[in-house]
């Protein structure tokens, strides 16, 4: 039996240490991620960053608190430790199925708010000098993920890049940017206008379309690392409560000896 508690203490002192590590971790990246704004951030608008900054800041802090509670309570079996550590588990899970409802409930709103967003950054200000992060931040975007426009490449015919005339010496004849051409194809991918010359040269789903297919095709593993998650938490909580438990029948224990020897 002390064979059995000495293994779930070594279990959850090492699990407790790698949240531990991941608490300090987010809250180095959160504090980053304040300090040094994103390519990104211009397309989603600076709230977006700022929010998402201090929730990892957040969540890293309350990761570290839990992960040295669980260490030290792991070490020294203190029962107040183990209890308050049981607490603050059972309080993130049950913060992580109700953001897990409330993003399932309002998925369409995010992804409304996302589109307009990047809608907005492609149709109205790329390409304008004053908005030179918001074009270098389209054309990373597009780049990386290997798209072009928001629902496909011909989104870019009616952008003010393409429509407005002060921008057709920039513009040239093409039909979209550089940075929808695929890779590794030649400097004349975009050419043609108001018809491309060949659409096989460049990547022609849009962005938006490529970020929801790519979330529907990860779903079965998100899920899976959500439910593994939960499943780490349940475990230590159960351990928790066996070495509160043990901690208690120890404590007993010492109370019977200690009035028998009176």
């Amino acid at each position: 039996m002390s064979c059995t508690f000495g293994c779930i203490k070594c279990l959850l002192f090492v699990v407790n240490f790698i949240v531990w590590l991941a608490g300090a971790g987010l809250l180095g990246i959160g504090a980053w991620a304040r300090v040094d704004q994103g390519k990104f951030d211009i397309l989603l608008g600076s709230e977006f960053s700022v929010y998402a900054a201090y929730i990892l800041i957040g969540v890293g802090i309350f990761l570290f608190i839990v992960g040295f509670t669980g260490c030290c309570g792991a070490i020294r079996e203190s029962k107040c430790l183990l209890g308050l550590y049981f607490t603050l588990v059972f309080f993130t899970l049950s913060v992580e199925v109700a953001a897990c409802a409330f993003a399932y409930i309002f998925r369409h709103t995010a992804q409304d708010i996302i589109k307009k967003k990047i809608d907005s950054a492609m149709v109205i200000k790329y390409g304008y000098p004053e908005y030179r992060l918001v074009t270098v931040a389209i054309d990373h975007l597009q780049t990386k993920m290997k798209c072009c426009g928001i629902s496909n490449y011909t989104d870019w015919i009616g952008s003010a890049y393409y429509t407005d005339p002060a921008m057709s010496l920039k513009r040239g004849n093409t039909t979209v940017p550089h940075s929808c051409c695929k890779k590794g194809v030649t400097a004349e991918c975009n050419q043609g206008y108001p018809v491309i010359d060949d659409v096989s040269l460049i990547n022609v789903e849009g962005c938006y379309t490529t970020f929801v297919n790519w979330i529907k095709n990860n779903l079965l593993l998100l899920g899976g690392v959500a439910l593994g998650v939960a499943l780490v938490q349940i475990l230590a909580m159960i351990f928790s409560c066996c070495l509160c438990r043990r901690t208690k029948d120890k404590e007993d224990s010492y109370d019977v000896t200690e009035a028998e020897r009176f």
